[in-house]
């Protein structure tokens, strides 16, 4: 049996700050930049889903068998520095009203906010991207796409506008090359950030040879319920959504 895991996690290091004063659209006080938040708290949306091709798993113990080892990607709460992942332990700093960052990563942002409304985008091609994967098809906001360069395989690339860590190198099975989006909802000193757990199953078979491929995680996105009409016969993917609360000190 083959059994893959994914994980998308999130690096740290502020490199450097901006200071600014001007009046928040609403607010009653000044915002000053840089502005760091904190997670406070994680908030389901709702139960664990379990879908394949047949539709919704509503068996309770088929459920708990699926999600197996994987089930502490789910029903996620917060406990400060006692958490299942160091990603969900950390902060985000606000550079300035157009700039954020992730406490866990050198990569900056671009903050959009429409009637509070947060999306940040990656200013970077830096995620191998396949847009036939099925946990590509789940994202609500789609990822700013490149045709990624050829490489040979385990090569690392980096050009305008790509970064590769030396552990993030090109697979030539990806086509594209993606900026990340995450949204949130609030302003400057609450902030909800949507997320999701996941773990998505696909029973692999050829001649008499059975194995499974599996991923499983986290997202900081929105889930695209219209992937559940793509899934194959021999897949099985859980979802649940999340808010990880974030406030400033």
């Amino acid at each position: 049996m083959k059994v893959q895991y994914l994980s998308f996690s999130i690096f740290l290091s502020l490199l450097f700050g901006i200071f600014s004063c001007k009046k928040d659209n609403g607010a009653k006080t000044n915002i000053t930049f840089p502005r760091e938040l904190y997670p406070t708290q994680i908030t389901q949306k709702g139960e664990v889903k379990v879908y394949t091709a047949g539709g919704e798993m509503t068996d309770a113990s088929q459920k708990e068998k699926f999600l197996g080892a994987q089930k502490t990607s789910f029903n996620l709460t917060f406990q400060p520095n006692v958490t299942t992942s160091q990603v969900l332990n950390s902060s985000i700093t606000f550079v300035n009203r157009d700039t954020m960052m992730f406490s866990l990563s050198p990569e900056k942002y671009v903050a959009a906010n429409k009637n509070g409304q947060f999306t940040f985008t990656g200013t970077k091609y830096q995620l191998p991207v396949d847009t036939a994967d099925i946990l590509y098809k789940s994202l609500k906001y789609d990822y700013l796409l490149i045709k990624a360069p050829f490489l040979p395989s385990g090569q690392p690339y980096s050009g305008p506008g790509v970064y590769f860590s030396n552990n993030l190198t090109y697979n030539t099975n990806m086509p594209f090359l993606g900026k990340p989006v995450s949204v949130g909802y609030g302003d400057y000193n609450t902030l909800r950030l949507s997320l999701f757990s996941f773990k998505f199953s696909r029973k692999l078979i050829s001649g008499l040879n059975i194995s499974y491929y599996s991923e499983s995680g986290f997202l900081y996105n929105e889930f695209n319920s219209t992937v559940i009409s793509k899934l194959k016969s021999n897949d099985t993917l859980a979802i649940q959504e999340c808010f990880l609360t974030l406030k400033s000190k």
